[in-house]
């Protein structure tokens, strides 16, 4: 029924889950929105190398851009197309057409007051909170045994010739349900360890639960969480030419390496968190940004946005950036995926 979300999202990638805790029982969701807590409801299993998480409060979004963020008429707002507000949403189950979604799983991402994903890999796994459960999940699911339903029969990651479920290459969706949560994937295992309850989970990760927690601290309403990029030139590069690229990189990263990232949002505003060994340089980090140029369009970074402030919290830095007037918030996760040189290591 809601049908914005699936080609917006996945154009914008390539273009531009307040939790106390978790338990058999099922899930808080009448906490305040926590990013460190949402870690709590993805099994350790579920990310790979480079790390990558996503997580978003629609309700926190909702209020911050003073909109319903479940009606699907706001669905482009969610994505920063019009409005001050943006969620990185995860590829399960935004990839795929929200009306077979709808009909085959009995809700879409739009019916979750909140979310939290492994961005990226070849196994998604997602959970949605909110009204949601045991009883969202139609009879028409296969079940698998043991609190695990699928949408089409096959082995895990096997696409089916078809394309008759919710996956776009056909691939069996796994589903599982507590009291206000249900978690999907292409992997039985993941769903079933989410549903036992009883594995690491993201929320054991010390890297990811300090970089989650400052972001907490700034009240953000959604957030990706990964790995940095190494510095290195272009595969294509000639001799003469990485040199050049090496030293412009030199000038353009963060002087200390560091090993997480975490970019959050808030209305009108992006928050930048990177984890280093040390306390780190905040005049440093100001400057790469202040000063920095986008080398995809070689303009320069505070033409889009611009630095607010910059904190230190232990070793974790914390830049805030405003959103100028006519760019999108959107445009910190294309700066991510672009592999733009604030958010490379050395």
């Amino acid at each position: 029924m809601r049908r914005p979300l699936r080609a917006t999202a996945a154009a914008l990638a390539l273009s531009c889950l307040a939790l106390a805790g978790c338990s058999t029982g099922g899930v808080d969701i009448d906490s305040k929105w926590s990013l460190a807590a949402s870690l709590e409801q993805v099994p350790s299993t579920a990310v790979g190398s480079p790390r990558f998480v996503v997580a978003g409060d629609l309700e926190g979004a909702g209020r911050a851009g003073g909109f319903d963020p479940h009606d699907e008429k706001n669905a482009q707002r969610l994505l920063g197309l019009d409005s001050a507000v943006y969620l990185p949403f995860p590829e399960l189950p935004t990839r795929s057409d929200p009306a077979v979604v709808e009909k085959l799983a009995g809700f879409d991402l739009l019916d979750a007051d909140r979310y939290v994903a492994n961005g990226q890999g070849a196994q998604p796994f997602t959970v949605a909170m909110g009204d949601l459960g045991p009883d969202t999940l139609p009879d028409s699911l296969k079940d698998l045994g043991d609190g695990v339903r699928s949408d089409l029969d096959g082995e895990d990651g096997a696409p089916n010739i078809a394309r008759e479920g919710i996956d776009q290459i056909g691939r069996p969706i796994r589903f599982a349900a507590k009291k206000h949560a249900i978690a999907m994937s292409t992997s039985t295992p993941l769903v079933r360890d989410w549903l036992g309850d009883d594995g690491p989970t993201l929320a054991d990760d010390k890297a990811l639960v300090e970089v989650a927690k400052a972001l907490d601290g700034e009240d953000v309403f959604s957030a990706i969480l990964t790995d940095p990029m190494p510095m290195a030139p272009d595969l294509t590069a000639t001799p003469g030419s990485a040199a050049q690229q090496m030293e412009a990189l030199e000038k353009a990263t963060p002087a200390t390496p560091f090993d997480t990232i975490g970019i959050g949002w808030k209305r009108g505003q992006v928050v930048v968190a990177y984890r280093f060994a040390e306390e780190p340089d905040v005049a440093a980090l100001e400057a790469i940004w202040r000063d920095g140029t986008l080398f995809t369009t070689q303009s320069p970074i505070a033409d889009r946005l611009t630095v607010a402030s910059v904190t230190a919290k232990g070793n974790v830095g914390i830049v805030t950036l405003d959103v100028v007037e006519g760019s999108s918030p959107a445009l910190a996760e294309q700066m991510l995926l672009t592999r733009e040189p604030v958010f490379v290591t050395r």
